[in-house]
């Protein structure tokens, strides 16, 4: 959970709101997930290379063991950040990941919805995040903030926003 100086960079003239995973857990990610392709492979491979009936087995582990890696060097590669940033009445969109950036310029029309998401959380309390409906049904979230306060203040000013962009 990240403090709201570091996702709720604003002043009276517009502000942003990112949901991003920092570079070092990508890379974990990255890394952990190679990990999971190559380990088995290089221990499993005298298992191939003279086929018996062990070889189904250590097969088995081997996909479930790629099936795990591959998720997590995805999620590492492909897994978007999002920015949404609010300046003079116009919201924009950029989600981002290691290959390409994508930007939206959101007029009023193609937000459906701006609310407030509970998380329930076993051993620490709840914690708020911003959602955004846009008009394709897509939900785009904030990061977490500890009080319902500052989420429904930002909810205020998007919502104030877009009535006056809407005129």
């Amino acid at each position: 959970m990240e403090s709201e100086s570091d996702t709720f960079a604003g002043d009276e003239a517009g502000f942003v709101l990112r949901d991003r995973h920092h570079p070092a857990k990508r890379a974990g990610f990255a890394v952990f997930g190679l990990f999971a392709i190559v380990a088995p492979l290089w221990d499993f491979w005298p298992a191939f290379r003279a086929p018996s009936g062990l070889s189904l087995f250590f097969l088995a582990i081997l996909l479930g063991a790629w099936a795990v890696g591959f998720a997590l060097l995805g999620g590492a590669l492909f897994g978007d950040a999002t920015v949404l940033r609010l300046r003079g009445g116009r919201l924009t969109l950029t989600r981002s990941n290691a290959f390409r950036t994508r930007t939206e310029i959101l007029v009023p029309g193609d937000v459906a919805g701006i609310g407030v998401t509970e998380h329930d959380w076993e051993g620490r309390p709840k914690t708020y995040s911003v959602e955004l409906v846009l008009g394709s049904g897509r939900k785009v979230g904030s990061n977490d903030y500890d009080t319902r306060e500052t989420v429904d203040g930002i909810v205020a000013r998007i919502g104030a926003a877009l009535a006056a962009a809407d005129g």
